[in-house]
């Protein structure tokens, strides 16, 4: 059996905050719900994401839920985080980012996960850019 390293205080101090800059990010694609509530009349577990949007999806498509009564799938409450959902009594987790990637396939997901990236700014995002600018910028389409 191996001897397992212990991490040092810096390390540790290092994945908190990746942990929080992905928490961030993830936000601001999107991808944590503000709010959460089941709509008996449609049978659609309703979020609002960060982003304002809404998005619901039937709970006759989560394994999970199907089988659930109204009154326990109103029972949802949302994690501080924002990035997963809980059912006290029944001792139920689902985690949000998990279920968009479900519902919207890896194609949706990564088109969210684009466009918010595309919005981002850095120091060398901006160094790139007047870079290239010097360059005369971006080669225009021809038409053929």
């Amino acid at each position: 059996m191996t001897k397992q390293r212990r991490l040092t205080t810096a390390e540790i101090d290092a994945q908190i905050d990746a942990a929080t800059q992905r928490e961030a990010d993830e936000r601001a694609a999107g991808l944590r719900a503000d709010a959460v509530w089941y709509d008996h009349a449609s049978g659609y577990l309703m979020l609002r994401m960060t982003n304002r949007r809404l998005f619901g999806v039937s709970v006759a498509d989560i394994p999970y839920l199907k089988n659930l009564t109204p009154a326990q799938l109103g029972s949802v409450s949302l994690s501080p985080s924002g990035g997963g959902l809980h059912w006290e009594a029944l001792d139920m987790h689902l985690d949000v980012p998990s279920l968009l990637f479900d519902a919207l396939g890896s194609r949706g997901v990564a088109r969210v996960w684009a466009t918010a990236a595309g919005r981002q700014t850095s120091p060398a995002k901006a160094r790139s850019a007047r870079a290239n600018g010097a360059k005369g910028g971006r080669p225009r389409k021809h038409a053929a």
